[in-house]
């Protein structure tokens, strides 16, 4: 099962025309608008929605016309503009689908549906940037003791901002690099005999988005670990936490905030015992016990109601680590377990996403 659903059923609110365009119109599904063929769905219809950064597998006949006249083994759903009308994301009739990859998505649940098979029944991946190169993967990132990093995107949930204002959230800014999460964990059933010392139960370990890595070898990831003494700290600490962040600078996504050198961003830490994300301040506190730096945080003169297109305008600004196109802003609901990223549209047109 994929750990996130990037194919999924949408109503269409509404068709707009695009100016000069014939053939073609704008379709809004939830927070999201995508081009379309004109004809192809009325307003009400459902379609079959791919959300951007969605790696969609060539050998299938019916996205040929993704290809654009090039080889390769997958077609990436990115952000674009078609006569200067913003596209994001693929909308397709829910005709596409065979009779068989019908049933295997929409088998019957009492007078429901259940539609999260389809980006496995479609073999939808996820687009993953390149990773810095060196290092050895230890294993597979440790999902039975920490959550991977992510957040849900503020175009699929516009009906859960609606009513509330910005003073109800922490909102940071989101760094263009790539994310790790550091951890230290005690595991009891190392000890099968109840008669080992802490330092022999003890876990420290340092993951990629998706990859635990060796501590021992020329990763980025290593490299910071060691760097930051977070072995020592995280030991003596006793404490069952991950510490998740951005690694920023250097070879890192064209440093585009020009750094001498790769510096590690805390933007949460998990309390593995109590299965939940610290707060803003408990957060804020414990990344100045352990001599880290935190994540920006975006200030705002005022409160402000929110709604999708001024989260969204709230995006688009300048990075406050230097003058550079911000990719976007995270909100993490203060007293609440609400949280949604929205990545600036100049960012996403100008870096191919």
């Amino acid at each position: 099962m994929s750990e996130r659903q990037l194919v999924t059923v949408r109503e269409i609110s509404e068709l707009v025309p695009i100016v000069g365009a014939d053939v073609i119109e704008l379709a809004k599904v939830d927070g999201w608008q995508c081009v379309v063929k004109k004809g192809d769905f009325n307003v009400g219809d459902r379609g079959i929605y791919f959300e951007i950064d969605s790696m969609i597998p060539s050998d299938d006949e019916r996205f040929e016309f993704l290809s654009r006249g090039q080889v390769r083994t997958h077609y990436r759903i990115k952000t674009m503009r078609l006569r200067k009308a913003l596209s994001q994301g693929l909308l397709m009739p829910m005709s596409i689908l065979t009779a068989e990859e019908f049933g295997r998505s929409f088998p019957p649940r009492g007078a429901g549906w259940d539609e999260e098979n389809l980006t496995d029944v479609l073999r939808v991946e996820k687009y993953e940037p390149s990773l810095p190169a060196g290092g050895t993967q230890k294993g597979t990132f440790p999902t039975h003791l920490i959550p991977k990093t992510d957040q849900e995107r503020v175009q699929n949930i516009p009906r859960d901002i609606a009513g509330r204002t910005a003073g109800e959230f922490e909102i940071t800014e989101k760094l263009d690099g790539t994310s790790c999460t550091f951890y230290y964990f005690n595991d009891p059933t190392l000890d099968t005999h109840g008669d080992l010392p802490n330092e022999m139960t003890d876990r420290v370990g340092a993951c990629s988005r998706n990859w635990e890595m060796k501590l021992d070898d020329s990763s980025v990831y290593a490299s910071i670990f060691k760097e930051l003494e977070l072995e020592q700290k995280l030991r003596a600490l006793k404490r069952n936490i991950a510490i998740q962040g951005e690694i920023i600078g250097g070879n890192i996504q064209g440093n585009r905030y020009k750094l001498v050198k790769q510096t590690f961003y805390v933007f949460d830490i998990y309390d593995i015992d109590a299965k939940r994300y610290l707060n803003q301040w408990d957060r804020i506190a414990l990344v100045s016990e352990l001599g880290l730096s935190h994540v920006p945080l975006v200030l705002h003169k005022a409160d402000f109601p929110l709604t999708l297109d001024v989260v969204l305008d709230f995006a688009e600004d300048k990075s406050t680590l230097c003058d550079t196109q911000r990719e976007g802003v995270v909100f993490k609901e203060k007293d609440g377990p609400l949280t949604f990223k929205a990545i600036s549209n100049k960012f996403l047109l100008k870096n191919n996403g």
